[in-house]
């Protein structure tokens, strides 16, 4: 919903502000209205709000007007040498303070609007950060080594350390490094860190060691895995190269069953001549499929499937 208004010398239709809530007070309805208009912040003249229907003129910034009401908006020229001021702007007082800061007074809100109030907290906040608000600060230093002498470590000092909890350390210890200066000058520790600096540093590498058992451990596993072997059955073996049977035929002279490839690899070695019978004039396109043999060798794969871990398969040489 919205309420609508209207500028008394304006001629066509009344335009609108969009109202969120129920109602909307006096004074965000003007600031929506110069928003809208897009008046200056600083003007001469207020905004006069005066009901369309009853005829009564709001005059309570905080006084609620309800939704769809339909207001007639006038401008009233301020008095002599005075200046509307729509959005106020935050005042920052500035000061220095005892130590060298700025110090920033509270912000002061002046908006009766939520939205204007979260803009003033938005622009003043990172305000204390400004380089105005600081003051540098000078320490002195120790005079730089010459040439050819060591960098001296900069001392610190125990500050905030009970001096019941110090104790002296001698300069030419390996903790002088990590010593603190007391107020009256001498190199303190705490027990705690003085134990720790005169103890030598000892690297443990008791997680690589572990690591290489376990690696040793599992390679040693897997070798025993590997000499797992899975007993091949006579009637698959190959009489050549004493394997399983792959692509399985039987030769026409013997009818033997052996590889595809080790059966030609070795008629073509041996001029068409059989090495298990001796038979000649054996060509290798004469060499029969076996199809059935095919089918136990895949039934066979099948049935040690979970147990063919090997690389290799121990199988009894056949003598031919």
């Amino acid at each position: 919903m919205s309420i609508f208004y209207k500028f008394g010398v304006e001629a066509g239709d009344a335009q609108n502000v969009t109202c969120d809530g129920m109602d909307m007070s006096l004074g965000d309805l003007k600031l929506a209205v110069v928003d809208q208009r897009r008046i200056k912040n600083v003007t001469d003249y207020d905004l006069q709000v005066e009901n369309g229907q009853t005829g009564n003129v709001y005059t309570v910034e905080a006084e609620l007007i309800p939704r769809g009401t339909t207001v007639l908006i006038r401008r009233v020229p301020c008095n002599r040498g005075e200046k509307k001021t729509w959005r106020p702007e935050y005042v920052r007082a500035e000061g220095r303070g005892s130590r060298g800061g700025g110090e920033l007074s509270s912000l002061v809100v002046t908006s009766t609007s939520e939205e204007g109030r979260l803009d003033q907290v938005l622009g003043a906040s990172g305000a204390e950060y400004g380089k105005e608000n600081w003051e540098r600060v000078w320490r002195p230093r120790a005079p730089r080594p010459l040439a050819g002498e060591a960098p001296k470590a900069e001392r610190r000092y125990a500050h905030g350390i009970p001096s019941a909890m110090l104790v002296p350390v001698a300069e030419t210890s390996s903790a002088a490094t990590a010593a603190k200066v007391d107020r009256f000058g001498s190199l303190k520790l705490t027990a705690v860190e003085r134990d720790g600096y005169s103890q030598e540093k000892k690297e443990s590498h008791q997680w690589l060691e572990q690591e290489e058992e376990e690696a040793a451990k599992e390679a040693k596993e897997q070798e025993e895995e590997a000499k797992e072997a899975v007993e091949v059955p006579k009637e698959l073996q190959c009489p050549f190269c004493n394997d399983l049977l792959e692509a399985a035929i039987l030769l026409p002279c013997c009818v033997a069953a052996a590889c595809d490839e080790c059966a030609r690899n070795s008629l073509i070695e041996q001029d068409h001549v059989c090495k298990l019978c001796e038979e000649g004039d054996i060509s290798p396109n004469d060499l029969i499929p076996n199809p059935l043999l095919r089918k136990k060798v895949a039934a066979f794969k099948n049935a040690t499937a979970g147990l063919q871990k090997t690389l290799e398969v121990q199988i009894g040489r056949a003598h031919v």
